[in-house]
């Protein structure tokens, strides 16, 4: 399993022949040849690669494509694979583990590494053509169904990124009035640029370059925002009760065995119980946040909470739980999410007892 963070780069590798499904006997030998793995990746619609501003490795901390697919020369062919993904456990969920996979009837036995680097031909993006085109400085400030188009999301997927990153910068209101607004206004720049939010993007950039236009950005972000809400409001339900009744969950009976997980990760078993234990307080801190959610009528934020949590869940072989937040995090009807958060809260006393 290779282990990176969000910025692309490559923190740890748990096994040296991570890399055997893409045709290399050792991932030391697969970087003696290549800086980066994506170098080996086509850029082709509908599959992931790194594009300007853009590292391959968010597309799969935020679920960007239906699919996480790759796509790489084998020989005279093109050749799919799968990327796997496991949520590592971690304060700041900020690393990922990853694995490739072949896609079934496809032939990578033509792959061999090379003592020369892989030429990957220059490829002006379509992020680059879009921002520079003089074309589209003045068309429209989104366009959401050219975005989702484009990346192949569902158009309700394009507007709950877009709505995120509005969320996200107005939570970082006093940062962009302040002395690191330069520094701010540079990160959240390139991610409008992404998602095609060129006004928002280019005030984001007089900020960066030193002019306090911190009020001109956010009435560009409630402006959009307005335009969002019907939507946004249009897909979640109003609970008929305000409250979940934690105290209701009875405990379930939980099977654990750490040395499964220790096995499955390549850790050790003290390392596993040190994120177990840790897996246990994060789950007791996102109560507070999956009741809060709730009574706001934010079932986005319950289902993401869930999401995150069964990643880690996964990764430590905790089934019981895991199957839990996986139903919790494909719910869609509100009006069901307390029972299933009362059940899941039942079985996380369980799991307490089975680690003691």
């Amino acid at each position: 399993m290779l282990i990176y963070d969000r910025a692309g780069k490559l923190v740890a590798c748990t096994n040296d022949d991570a890399l055997k499904p893409l045709g290399y006997e050792s991932v030391k030998k697969f970087f003696s040849l290549h800086n980066d793995i994506s170098e080996i990746f086509i850029q082709k619609a509908g599959y992931i690669a790194s594009y300007d501003n853009l590292p391959w490795v968010l597309f799969l901390f935020h679920n960007i494509l239906p699919q996480n697919k790759v796509l790489v020369q084998c020989g005279s062919n093109e050749c799919e694979f799968l990327v796997k993904t496991t949520q590592l456990f971690s304060q700041d969920m900020n690393t990922i583990g990853v694995t490739f996979e072949k896609v079934v009837n496809n032939d990578i036995a033509a792959i061999a590494p090379t003592k020369e680097k892989t030429q990957i031909q220059p490829i002006k993006t379509k992020f680059k053509q879009y921002i520079d085109s003089k074309e589209h400085e003045t068309s429209k400030e989104n366009d959401l169904e050219k975005f989702s188009n484009e990346f192949r999301l569902e158009y309700e997927k394009s507007i709950s990124f877009i709505y995120d990153f509005t969320a996200n910068v107005k939570a970082k209101k006093e940062l962009l009035s302040g002395d690191s607004a330069a520094i701010e206004a540079a990160k959240l720049k390139k991610i409008a640029e992404n998602f095609r939010l060129f006004n928002i993007a280019r005030t984001l950039e007089t900020i960066e370059n030193g002019e306090p236009n911190a009020p001109l950005l956010f009435s560009q972000i409630d402006k959009l925002q307005k335009k969002l809400m019907p939507y946004i409001k249009k897909h979640t339900k109003s609970p008929q009760n305000l409250s979940i009744a934690w105290d209701d969950a009875v405990k379930q009976k939980v099977e654990f065995d750490p040395n499964i997980a220790a096995e499955n990760l390549g850790l050790p078993i003290e390392l596993i119980n040190e994120f177990v234990n840790d897996f246990i307080e994060q789950i007791k801190e996102s109560k507070d946040l999956f009741d809060n959610a709730y009574k706001k009528n934010d079932i986005k934020t319950i289902k993401e909470t869930a999401h995150k949590l069964k990643g880690a869940a996964i990764n430590l072989c905790i089934e019981p739980i895991a199957t839990k937040l996986r139903e919790l995090q494909h719910n869609d009807d509100l009006d069901a999410m307390p029972k299933i958060l009362i059940e899941f809260w039942g079985i996380y006393k369980g799991l307490i007892e089975a680690v003691r």
